[in-house]
């Protein structure tokens, strides 16, 4: 079985027989479904094209399968199911049955981060040194991984451990489909004045939760922990509700950390080393325990 949550898809990899969509039944609540899904994309209109969707059940009996595919080479059948929403699965078979139970992560875990690689696959990002900015935000990101893993009280989800390059709706609807606690997406930054340096974090005044922490400081915290680790000075955090995506639609606290400016000379050869993006990643999982220690 494998999964990719952030498309809300798994696919089953059964060995011999054939296997039809009569052959596999849904149920939700009550309810039970056969054969192919009849769900259809829903209407969008063009001025809401760029909006991220809601991909929700609406009733709770509502069929959990959107699409469904069934490939078969050779001996190996493979069953990829496309659902309405992001599910975490549990497995159980018999000599007759193969069963998945389907469960919202919100339903089991009290504690949900959204990690985010910035860019990725086609959109490289800016670059310094010869290297993409996607390269630098995806190492940072499997260095934050390594010390995330071994915190087992949070369930992490993340855009991305690839070249891959989900659009920015995507991740956004992944992310308020998780219900998440907060998401922080790390990218580098440029510009054309080659002085010009520093750490800089962009997030939504709009996101200030009654019983949470805002934006505005989960950025702070970021600004100041990243900064410190690293050694890359302080430039400052900057309200982004208007033109940035993940700011603008985001339904939790998010932060979007620019790690140094990679046409900085200085900055890059931190942002280039190995132990430049542990640093980064250390601060920024600094930022994550002191969330979670306050909650």
């Amino acid at each position: 079985m494998t999964e990719e949550p952030i498309y809300r898809s798994v696919t089953v990899s059964l060995r011999g027989g054939t296997i039809t969509p009569d052959d596999i039944t849904r149920i939700s609540e009550n309810t039970f479904y056969t054969g192919k899904p009849t769900w259809r994309e829903p209407y969008v209109p063009e001025e809401k094209k760029n909006v991220p969707k809601v991909r929700e059940p609406k009733e709770a009996t509502d069929d959990p399968v959107c699409k469904m595919e069934i490939t078969k080479k050779r001996d190996v059948t493979q069953v990829t199911f496309v659902l309405n929403a992001v599910y975490e699965y549990t497995k159980m078979e018999d000599e007759t049955y193969l069963y998945l139970t389907l469960t919202r992560p919100f339903q089991k875990y009290e504690r949900i981060l959204v990690i985010d690689a910035g860019h990725g696959g086609f959109d490289p990002g800016t670059s310094g040194g010869g290297v993409k900015e996607s390269t630098v935000n995806l190492k940072v990101v499997r260095y934050l991984k390594e010390m995330l893993d071994q915190r087992k009280d949070i369930r992490v989800y993340y855009t991305r451990l690839d070249d891959t390059n989900p659009d920015l709706s995507t991740r956004v609807e992944f992310a308020n489909s998780l219900h998440a606690d907060i998401l922080l997406s790390i990218h580098c930054n440029a510009c054309d004045y080659a002085p010009a340096r520093g750490v800089e974090v962009m997030y939504s005044s709009l996101m200030e939760p009654e019983d949470n922490i805002s934006s505005h400081e989960l950025a702070r915290r970021c600004l100041w922990k990243v900064s410190g680790q690293t050694g890359i000075p302080v430039r400052g955090c900057i309200d982004r509700h208007m033109n940035l995506h993940l700011m603008k639609y985001c339904s939790m606290p998010s932060a979007l950390v620019e790690f140094g400016y990679m046409s900085n000379k200085n900055d890059l050869a931190v942002m280039l080393s190995e132990e430049g993006q542990r640093a980064c990643a250390r601060g920024m999982f600094r930022v994550i325990e002191e969330y979670y220690n306050d909650m």
